[in-house]
């Protein structure tokens, strides 16, 4: 099983590195979404752009069809894309059905509706790693940036989930509390940046002692270039060099309803690529649009692509010309890693 997983990473690095555009492997990893729906509306993610037409819950026996057309090659499934996963009633379900077929589960939330019988059903379905994106370390800032969000009571939510795994003694979910820090010269950005290393040092020092595995501050970015690049608003800033995306290469992304599209921020599925309720997993994954996506990527031909010409993730630092975001994804499917 350890040599499978080694062989299967470096299969993919030596097929992303050459440039190939028909692969003879799976994706490694799916996005698939449980809803399109989210309560928040949060100006630095494009999910509250998303039309009402555009908005539904993925159905049962859809996911069911990925799920069986997967378990050969996925490694592990991130539940998550534009909508707040936690509204889905079958969540729980979800999880479970993946990890009986071998399948290892993700999910990220904003936790605002992380109720008692949630928390439980989702360490009951056996989750394997959850995100809670929590962006502010003050009930000022949180609000401000978490729109339609309260601080106290999302705090709450996590802590009594986080409380409830100490309870069982559980190791899983890992557990990773990430905030989005905003810096720049506007006069919110400013007011958030006064003072935000005692501030942050003074929260995690609240959180202390809870199951938290990792905690992670990161910049926002563009969504694809759907927000403008603003250096000035602590974007996340781009590299020297051009390097190829890897998404294209282990990853697929799978809507609501059954749209496949080529990257987990294209949230409206403006950029189709197939259609799952429709098409097997594998035909999409070398079907003629992510071929052609693939070779305009690697040869550097990214301003074809709409979705593309705007993103920053092009620009990220790399390492033998891998991007290192990725290197540091990849670790995670290595078989001395978890």
């Amino acid at each position: 099983m350890k040599l499978r997983k080694l062989f299967r990473f470096f299969r993919i690095a030596w097929h992303y590195k050459r440039g190939s555009v028909r692969l003879p492997y799976g994706p490694l990893r799916l996005w698939v979404e449980p809803t399109s729906f989210c309560n928040l509306k949060c100006p630095m993610c494009t999910s509250k752009d998303v039309p009402e037409e555009k908005i539904g819950y993925m159905d049962w026996d859809l996911y069911k069809k990925i799920i069986d057309e997967a378990k050969d090659f996925v490694y592990d499934i991130n539940l998550f894309m534009g909508g707040e996963s936690l509204f889905h009633k079958r969540l729980p379900e979800m999880i479970a059905y993946a990890k009986a077929n071998g399948i290892r589960t993700r999910l990220s939330t904003n936790a605002t509706v992380l109720t008692k019988d949630k928390r439980e059903a989702l360490l009951d379905a056996g989750l394997d790693f959850i995100i809670f994106s929590f962006d502010g370390y003050e009930k000022e800032v949180y609000e401000k940036i978490r729109v339609n969000a309260n601080f106290e009571k999302t705090l709450r939510n996590i802590r009594e989930f986080l409380e409830e795994k100490k309870r069982r003694g559980s190791r899983l979910p890992y557990v990773v509390f990430q905030v989005i820090e905003f810096a720049g010269e506007g006069e919110f950005e400013q007011r958030y940046s006064v003072g935000r290393e005692k501030k942050r040092k003074a929260f995690l020092k609240s959180l202390e002692g809870l199951p938290i595995d990792k905690f992670s501050f990161i910049s926002p970015h563009t969504f694809g270039g759907k927000i403008p690049q603003d250096d000035r608003k602590g974007f996340r800033s781009k590299g020297a060099r051009y390097v190829p995306c890897t998404f294209l290469w282990y990853s697929m992304s799978v809507r609501w309803d059954g749209m496949a599209v080529p990257c987990c921020v294209d949230l409206a599925g403006d950029m189709p690529v197939g259609d799952l309720s429709k098409e097997t997993l594998l035909d999409v994954w070398n079907g003629p649009m992510l071929v052609d996506m693939r070779e305009k990527i690697a040869s550097g031909r990214y301003q074809e692509i709409p979705l593309c010409r705007g993103c920053d993730i092009l620009w990220k630092e790399q390492v033998w010309g891998i991007p290192l975001k990725s290197i540091r994804e990849l670790r995670y499917f290595l078989p001395w890693t978890r």
